[in-house]
């Protein structure tokens, strides 16, 4: 029972591994991890961003409906992707990876989202937990939008997503699919002499 416990271990490990084998994404690659310091205290934004990028040996690219506007910054200290999160995020700004070494800068709306963000398809299998109740689970925490679909002969979910709904699917499956407990009770059947009993004075009907 231990070794086909183990086989079936081995062989969801190997699944797992495999579904998510699937082709990473670009990740930016600094020229400088050095800290940045940037005091602009008025200056376009255009070219706020341009300097960060020249600083860290980024190409920075924008999108045709970024609207640039004279802006106060004060970073002290911060690493590059410190700075690009916090210029986007303070001006209504997200950015797309494009390759190692360039980002495009993209007004903040959710066209603008459904244009840019990467979607991916990954597969989950479970192992402890009931299939269909993980399903139900996931659609509940990814919302009405969310494309998942279960596979109960394989013990597998598929889901079509961004990289952040992949994520927050990770963290579900991985709080929900656990081993369910179990009691382990020890019986030992004992033969009883009753001529030894006797002689011991211990009376039994």
């Amino acid at each position: 029972k231990q070794e086909a416990a183990k086989a079936h271990s081995e062989d969801y490990e190997a699944m797992k591994s495999r579904a998510q084998a699937y082709s990473p994404l670009p990740v930016l690659s600094p020229r400088s991890t050095a800290p940045i310091t940037l005091n602009f205290p008025n200056q376009s934004l255009e070219k706020v961003f341009e300097s960060l990028g020249k600083i860290a040996g980024i190409n920075i690219l924008f999108d045709p409906d970024f609207r640039d506007k004279q802006t106060r910054v004060q970073l002290t200290g911060v690493s590059f992707q410190e700075a690009l999160e916090q210029l986007t995020f303070a001006n209504r700004l997200f950015y797309k990876v494009l390759d190692r070494n360039t980002l495009i800068i993209v007004p903040e709306s959710q066209a603008k989202r459904r244009v840019y963000d990467d979607v991916l398809l990954r597969v989950f299998y479970i192992q402890n937990a009931d299939v269909k109740e993980v399903e139900a689970v996931l659609k509940t925490a990814l919302g009405p939008q969310a494309k998942v679909a279960s596979n109960p002969t394989l013990a597998a979910i598929n889901i079509v997503g961004t990289p952040d709904e992949l994520a927050v699917a990770e963290r579900v499956i991985d709080a929900n699919d656990k081993a369910r407990g179990e009691v382990i009770v020890q019986v030992e059947i004992m033969e009883v002499n009753r001529d030894k009993l006797r002689q011991y004075g211990i009376p039994l009907s």
